[in-house]
């Protein structure tokens, strides 16, 4: 059956045996909540098992899992996480799947973004006559009902007028809502009501030395002002995990405004997709001058290797390095 967030929020992992979740890149961290809340719910007595798939995932590995575990009485947990999209043979493989699933067997899949011609295929369709789905938008209206939903998992409440300040705050920003939702769950007591002039003197205080702040300043190039914020906004490794997501978002971004550019040079059309706004456009049209195609491709294999330090892949200093690619990206060099 396909749901919006509103329903999906209510009614999945309860109704069905699977649930197939697509959302565009940006939203990945609302895919990350949905998971976790409904693992929470069916916790009990589940194996979890995760898998990072791509086009040469096979689903057998699922159907191993299913029968093998079954001859105990386990019940199984399974996510799929594809980094793009299921290949037309993993979606007939998916679909085989289908009887397997039961109040035993729960069976999670995470995509990228579905276009028309993918819901109106047939695998698409069966899938949703046996499970559930969410297609996500990132509209304003399910980034507004995915911040209550937070809000209700750290048990606090907002005003009206403040939550609407929260939003533009943050640009509709699915990863820095989560942050700041998760920073008033340490600042203000469960079950607290948070009133518009409380959550705007916070957010004023704080708004310049936030890692989202630290965005706009190595795109200008001002290395200064980079390094003022990093110091205050980077102080950990989950400081770090943050950034580097921040950082690839804004590098892939800059060049597909390149790729744009080469066929229009219209800056304002080449953003136009890509969700940035207000004062986000300056500060991406200056990088994109000072910045070359090559040097983005740099940064980005640098920001790979500075992922595996942080996950003690790669034996290094994340926090020192991610400081150096900031300082090359404020000089391009």
């Amino acid at each position: 059956m396909l749901l919006n967030l509103s329903n999906f929020l209510t009614t999945a992992f309860t109704k069905s045996s699977g649930v197939l979740l697509s959302a565009p890149e940006e939203s990945a961290v609302i895919l990350n909540f949905l998971r976790e809340q409904g693992f929470l719910k069916l916790a009990d007595n589940y194996l979890r098992c995760s898998y990072a798939a791509d086009r040469y995932f096979q689903f057998a590995l699922v159907e191993d899992i299913i029968r093998s575990n079954s001859l105990f009485g386990d019940r199984n947990w399974i996510e799929v996480n594809f980094k793009t999209k299921p290949t037309i043979d993993q979606q007939q493989q998916l679909i085989n799947l289908l009887p397997l699933l039961d109040e035993s067997n729960y069976l999670i899949i995470s995509c990228d973004k579905l276009d028309k011609k993918d819901q109106s295929s047939t695998w698409f369709k069966k899938w949703n006559e046996n499970a559930d789905s969410l297609l996500l938008s990132a509209s304003d209206g399910e980034l507004r009902q995915w911040t209550l939903s937070l809000l209700d998992v750290t048990q606090l409440k907002l005003e009206s007028a403040a939550l609407d300040l929260l939003l533009e705050m943050n640009q509709s920003n699915p990863a820095q809502l989560h942050q700041e939702v998760i920073r008033l769950g340490w600042l203000f007591p469960k079950n607290t009501t948070i009133s518009y002039a409380e959550l705007k003197a916070l957010l004023l205080d704080n708004s310049q030395f936030t890692i989202f702040a630290l965005s706009n300043n190595y795109l200008r190039g001002d290395i200064s002002a980079a390094k003022k914020i990093y110091a205050q906004a980077v102080q950990a490794t989950e400081d770090a995990i943050l950034l580097i997501w921040q950082l690839g978002e804004d590098l892939r971004k800059l060049i597909r405004i390149k790729s744009a550019l080469r066929s229009n040079p219209d800056f304002r059309a080449a953003v136009a997709d890509l969700r940035i706004w207000g004062d986000s456009i300056a500060p991406f049209n200056q990088a994109q001058q000072r910045l070359s195609y090559q040097l983005l491709l740099t940064y980005l294999d640098e920001l790979a290797r500075i992922d595996g330090m942080v996950k003690g892949i790669i034996v290094g200093d994340p926090l020192i390095k991610l400081e150096q690619l900031i300082i090359n990206i404020c000089r391009g060099v």
